[in-house]
């Protein structure tokens, strides 16, 4: 028990310290650079819609499809390398959609959501409950 008090004390004092080096930079947030954009325009560009959400799964869909293909048709030959590499790329690229969607900020609707989010979570062997 009383290991577990003083690691906890160490972690503790750990973030105390932290939170102290953060505080002497005082950082002045208004001093840093903002874009200029229109209150309306910035609305129009976060609103959320199922169909903006749809287009840009079934627009990766259709990349990783087709990475895929070029890939499997280039197992054996040296063509393989940049084929599996492109692939892999454009399947580590679902990873923000899984993170939007653990927000539930990619798709208006919430079964959208929930759906993405649990096949992303298949595809990275992640635990969908433990990660919200």
């Amino acid at each position: 028990m009383e290991k577990f008090i003083f690691k906890s004390f160490e972690r503790s004092a750990l973030v105390i310290q932290l939170l102290n080096y953060i505080y002497q930079m005082k950082a002045n947030l208004q001093e840093w650079y903002r874009c200029k954009i229109d209150k309306q325009e910035y609305k129009k560009l976060c609103k959320r819609s199922d169909w903006q959400g749809l287009k840009h799964i079934c627009i990766w869909i259709f990349f990783l499809i087709l990475s895929g293909y070029i890939a499997f048709l280039t197992w054996g030959t040296w063509w393989a390398l940049p084929a599996f590499l492109v692939y892999g790329n454009i399947y580590m690229a679902y990873n923000p959609v899984w993170h939007e969607c653990g927000h539930r900020t990619a798709f208006k609707s919430r079964w959208l959501n929930e759906l993405f989010y649990h096949i992303g979570s298949f595809m990275y062997n992640f635990e969908p409950i433990r990660w919200r």
